[in-house]
């Protein structure tokens, strides 16, 4: 949530002139992949362990600071149902992981493809004290 009111008070460094179409297209798709997954990957979380069969015995912790509430509708469900949501967004929460790694894999390589290939100075362009 930090990092979103971040962004929403502080404009992002323009893209060096000079960049393809599909560069562009490129880096916009991947900066919004990842910030649909600053909300997909803690609501599916939330939403699986609130389907946790013994979600009304165990408490939840966020980060291990503090006991953080599970979704009350979502413990009221029938146990078939709670079994099948607990599954469905544990998978979702698994393969959002999984895109994490690949977009900040597609943000590191179009990054260092532009320093070191294009000569562009693109991390000392995005880097602290620019």
């Amino acid at each position: 949530l930090l990092r979103i009111l971040w962004r929403f008070g502080h404009r992002p460094p323009p893209l060096p002139r000079g960049y393809a179409g599909w560069e562009v297209a490129a880096s916009h798709i991947v900066h919004w992949g990842l910030y649909a997954i600053l909300f997909a990957m803690p609501l599916t979380g939330w939403i699986m362990d609130s389907a946790y069969e013994k979600a009304a015995t165990t408490p939840m912790y966020l980060f291990g600071l503090f006991q953080w509430p599970r979704l009350g509708f979502i413990m009221a469900l029938d146990p078939a149902t709670k079994k099948a949501v607990h599954d469905g967004f544990g998978e979702a929460h698994e393969i959002i992981a999984y895109a994490v790694y690949a977009l900040v894999a597609l943000h590191l390589a179009g990054a260092l493809k532009h320093q070191w290939l294009d000569g562009t100075k693109e991390i000392q362009r995005i880097w602290f004290g620019r």
